[in-house]
């Protein structure tokens, strides 16, 4: 015994205690001390409660995270303790902790930490010091790990949405270059028939006409589409026109047989091939200029949606529509939520409100990240995402079909590091945040109700003008 203390002397969380040799408070003796080879693990995540101090070597903790990698929090050389967060809040070790160096610690057990805490005022002090330190370094490192998974979970989502946009921009580039080489040589097929003037310009102002109508025929059923295709084949092939490029051109335009039949009656037969290769070289050109605009305005959609998101990582503080941020995060996660019946009822007319949209954007992450999580464990995944104007408050509500949350959960709910998710895929900080995004940050609430039918999590934020009501700035 003589031996610990005098090495506990040496600690300074214990150094005045034990100043007096003659002091040894009774919790010293419940104490137990005990060694750990390099690599080896004192803790693991979800582990019961215990406080730990250093008496030699150097421990990790390091947090487990949904990709199995493990992140590093803290390093634990001599003199170090932990384990009061977890004994604190009536929690497990929401880390584990990993020696990389041949490690000796002095463990007390639950009621042995309460009994000191109880008898040592000094002692207790310290303690709470450092553990409000670690709460904010935690929180601060656990929302920036937050956030690059938020930015690993859009990127992923973002490959995928824009991956479609831009193989359509290069495939319509491809025929653009196509058909401008090709359009040369039926131009001069063309006026080498040598039509009357009127003609020609008959034939300019029916494909003018034509020209808006240009890929239209894409919204077509696949059926629809191909009985079209196949009514145009027939009445050029009775006219001897063999050129099957023309039918899907002429479909896309929503060229009909009576517009056909116009057009013939301009012309002689036998100079069809040569007009209608003509039309369909400018309207093919303007199908596929058309492809290559979409595709950038959908681009375009895209990182408008990201920057309205993410307001390039800062959060100012400015009045803004919730559905904005609402939109992009669900764009934002559209990958996860697309196998799920997703509702929205945004119709309400609701003010704009002041505050930190960024910040806000964190919280409908949360919450949407946490309702596709429980709706997803279901056979038929549904998620519905509703505003409205409730008085003097905006009420956003966002329910799953997900299992009910247990009563003695649901009052934790918003307690720093509680989670009824497994190890690696939650740091129980995701909902603490957002509350106090939301009340803390706002001056709003989160109400939670959760039965067999549903959970909803409804959260009502105030409305104020900018020189009403007090907003936290920092």
């Amino acid at each position: 015994m003589s031996q610990i203390v005098e090495e506990l002397r040496e600690i300074p969380l214990f150094a005045a205690l034990l100043k007096s040799r003659n002091n040894c408070p009774a919790f010293i003796e419940r104490g137990q001390t005990f060694e750990i080879g390099v690599g080896e693990r004192l803790v693991r995540e979800g582990d019961e409660g215990a406080f730990f101090v250093v008496l030699e070597g150097d421990l990790q903790v390091l947090k487990k995270s949904a990709d199995d990698s493990e992140i590093l929090l803290a390093t634990h050389t001599r003199g170090s303790f932990f384990g009061e967060l977890p004994l604190l809040l009536g929690v497990g070790f929401f880390a584990s902790g990993k020696a990389v160096s041949p490690t000796r610690v002095w463990k007390l057990e639950e009621s042995a930490f309460w009994e000191m805490l109880s008898t040592c005022p000094d002692v207790t002090r310290q303690i709470m010091q450092t553990m409000a330190t670690r709460v904010r370094n935690l929180e601060a490192i656990s929302q920036t790990n937050q956030r690059l998974v938020s930015l690993g979970t859009m990127a992923a989502g973002l490959t995928h949405e824009l991956n479609n946009p831009a193989s359509g921009a290069l495939h319509a580039t491809r025929d653009l270059k196509e058909i401008a080489a090709q359009l040369p040589a039926k131009t001069c097929a063309m006026h080498s028939l040598a039509l009357e003037k009127p003609t020609y310009e008959f034939l300019a102002e029916q494909t003018r006409a034509l020209l808006p109508e240009a890929g239209s025929g894409a919204k077509l059923s696949p059926l629809d589409r191909s009985d079209a295709e196949a009514q145009i084949e027939d009445w050029l092939f009775e006219r001897g026109v063999d050129d099957e490029t023309l039918a899907p051109v002429l479909t896309g335009a929503r060229v009909g047989i009576e517009t056909l039949e116009t057009i013939e009656n301009e012309v002689q037969t036998p100079h069809l091939a040569a007009v209608l290769g003509w039309m369909c070289g400018v309207l093919s050109l303007e199908e596929a200029a058309n492809s290559v605009e979409e595709s950038a305005r959908r681009i375009a959609e895209i990182v408008s949606r990201v920057k309205n998101y993410s307001h390039l990582d800062e959060s100012p503080l400015g009045e803004f529509d919730v559905r904005d941020g609402l939109h992009s995060t669900l764009k934002m996660l559209a990958h996860k939520l697309r196998p799920m019946e997703v509702q929205t009822d945004f119709r309400a007319e609701i003010p704009k409100i002041w505050g930190h949209e960024a910040e806000m954007n964190q919280v409908w992450t949360n919450l949407l990240d946490n309702a596709a999580d429980a709706a997803g464990e279901t056979d038929a995944p549904q998620i519905s995402v509703s505003v409205r104007c409730d008085g003097e408050k905006i009420a956003v509500q966002i329910e799953n079909n997900g299992q009910p949350i247990a009563p003695e959960h649901r009052k934790r709910l918003f307690e720093p590091f509680f989670t009824t998710k497994g190890v690696g895929k939650g740091t129980g900080l995701g909902l603490a945040t957002s509350y106090r995004i939301v009340h803390g940050r706002h001056g709003g609430d989160i109400v939670v109700q959760s039965d067999e039918n549903a959970t909803r999590f409804t959260v009502l934020l105030p409305v104020r003008a900018a020189n009403e009501g007090d907003f936290q700035k920092d």
